[in-house]
């Protein structure tokens, strides 16, 4: 445990997790199985994202199989790994919590949707995620299937602007990209109905959320969409390239059209570029050599700490990145909360 902090912490390491502990000041060994974990002020969600990490042993770590044959203390351990075939997990008869009624896992990756809801329906897979939502109703009226429709903590966000490009530097261009979208339109069409307009920046799913916000904070507009883009002295419109991962988010392709589509009417004509991953994406996308990019946040602590102190606190806005520099004013409301 205190080899992990030491490392998540350590700024020649960089880790894009830090900021999830930055309280943190000393990790005390008080035994064996004990750890004092000391911060330098209240930290609220530490036992959130106490959960969301895996604590790294040092001589295991400093190991070159550590990669691909990893060991860890939860109820199933590692077996088998067949890149791009498969991955198996045995279970710990050692398990703390006693030993897990199944006892063996093995995930297998299908990337096709089709082919992975096949597999399902066939009897050669016992439980799937992200159900293609053009394939539910198929699912729902199949007898030997069980389904259940769980809220996500994900949201989907248009980054607008990266720092290099500097296209949407007025934040009029901005507000207008957004009013000329009709997310509803969005969530009926192409997702059958299986999203929400948002009611703020974080899923009803976070703790933090206030559900007596009203929805759809920002409304489809493109009247005022037109009128933003005449006073930014952009009337006549302007080209902008639209990026997205292919296959990062159910529907994704068809969303970004969405977008483009919308973007076309107040005169932004968007270029659509497709990455085959992330990998290739983070060329452009950390130097923030992108005009608009369409993915997701989730908030895998369940806390919104996460994404506020990530996305707009000044002191994880990384220059290149995207992200803007809100003030102090926002980092005083951050940090109180």
């Amino acid at each position: 445990v205190k080899f992990t902090f030491e490392r998540l912490k350590d700024p020649k390491r960089a880790s894009i997790q830090a900021f999830l502990w930055g309280p943190v000041q000393t990790v005390k060994i008080l035994d064996e199985y004990t750890v004092q974990i000391i911060n330098d002020k209240p930290n609220g969600p530490m036992i959130r994202n106490l959960a969301i990490g895996c604590m790294l042993p040092p001589k295991a770590y400093d190991q070159d199989k550590f990669g691909t044959e990893p060991i860890g203390t939860g109820p199933f351990v590692f077996k088998e790994w067949v890149r791009g075939q498969k991955l198996v997990m045995e279970a710990n008869k050692d398990y703390w919590g006693g030993p897990p009624k199944a006892k063996k896992i093995t995930y297998f990756p299908i990337p096709e949707e089709a082919t992975r809801i096949a597999a399902l329906r066939k009897g050669d897979l016992d439980v799937t995620f992200t159900v293609p939502v053009d394939q539910v109703k198929l699912l729902e009226g199949d007898e030997k299937i069980k389904m259940e429709k769980i809220l996500s903590c994900d949201t989907h966000v248009l980054s607008i602007g990266g720092k290099e490009t500097k296209l949407f530097e007025d934040h009029r261009l901005r507000q207008a990209a957004s009013y000329a979208i009709n997310r509803q339109a969005m969530i009926e069409k192409i997702l059958y109905g299986f999203a929400q307009m948002p009611r703020s920046v974080i899923s009803p799913m976070v703790f933090g959320f206030n559900p007596n916000l009203p929805p759809g904070p920002v409304t489809y507009d493109v009247e005022k969409a037109k009128s933003l883009m005449k006073a930014a002295g952009k009337e006549a419109g302007f080209e902008a390239e639209l990026m997205y991962v292919n296959g990062s988010l159910p529907k994704i392709a068809d969303l970004a059209l969405a977008v483009a589509a919308d973007l076309q009417k107040i005169g932004i004509t968007c270029k659509v570029r497709v990455f085959p991953d992330f990998a290739v994406g983070g060329t452009f996308l950390q130097p923030g050599k992108f005009d608009m990019f369409y993915n997701s946040w989730t908030t895998y602590t369940l806390d919104a700490d996460m994404p506020f102190w990530r996305n707009w606190h000044s002191s994880n806005s990384r220059e290149g990145t995207g992200k803007y520099d809100y003030g102090k004013d926002l980092d005083a409301l951050i940090e109180k909360g």
